[in-house]
């Protein structure tokens, strides 16, 4: 003979006697995107941070370790900057090289018209 159980008791019933399945999560193509996104952004932003804290080349613009501004005329060269400003006591190449620091400059050239700048110290009486 069965006895037969109200709806409730039955699911409860069942629910004791069952084991519980894991509920499997699956990423779907939005998700993927979404959390690819997430990932890179926040990678943008770690890579920003750590550039402000790390300080970079711009962080010297207003350092104090400029001195004058100079606009190159045709034919200047940084050769001849050292020899008309550098201070006494500094050598040519440690001038020139200070110029190049201070202005990003990856080479020695210079162009008619560009300003550049020369580092604190430079003497512009000459």
């Amino acid at each position: 003979m069965a006895t037969i159980l109200p709806l409730a008791a039955r699911t409860t019933a069942i629910e004791q006697h069952a084991p519980r399945a894991r509920a499997r999560l699956v990423l779907t193509r939005r998700g993927r995107v979404l959390s690819i996104a997430a990932a890179f952004l926040l990678g943008v932003v770690v890579a920003l941070m750590v550039l402000l804290l790390v300080d970079g080349p711009w962080a010297f613009a207003g350092s104090g370790d400029s001195g004058p501004v100079v606009t190159v005329a045709a034919g200047d060269t940084l050769w001849a900057y050292a020899d008309s400003y550098a201070p006494e006591g500094v050598a040519p190449q440690e001038f020139v090289d200070d110029v190049r620091r201070l202005n990003g400059l990856v080479t020695p050239r210079l162009t008619a018209g560009q300003e550049i700048v020369l580092p604190t110290g430079a003497e512009t009486g000459r």
